[in-house]
């Protein structure tokens, strides 16, 4: 599993998201504590991702497509 953890000035609405290769899941976890699980992301929109200067932009534009399951919020 990759996780990474972003800074305040790296985006405005995203805390932290992670991807599993193994089962193509990529987890995104929001400032505001909201948790989605998107199913099926293959493993070159996670390293777009990545390499994207707007990781809210790119997590909006592509990654939201994919099936998603809301998660209980995480805890600080």
């Amino acid at each position: 599993m990759f996780k990474h953890t972003l800074e305040d000035d790296q985006s405005g609405h995203i805390r932290e998201y992670s991807y599993d290769p193994d089962t193509m899941i990529f987890t995104v976890t929001f400032k505001n504590g909201a948790v989605y699980q998107h199913a099926r992301v293959p493993r070159e929109a996670y390293e777009n991702m990545q390499a994207d200067h707007s990781k809210g932009k790119f997590y909006h534009a592509i990654i939201k497509k994919f099936p998603a399951v809301k998660k209980a919020a995480a805890k600080e």
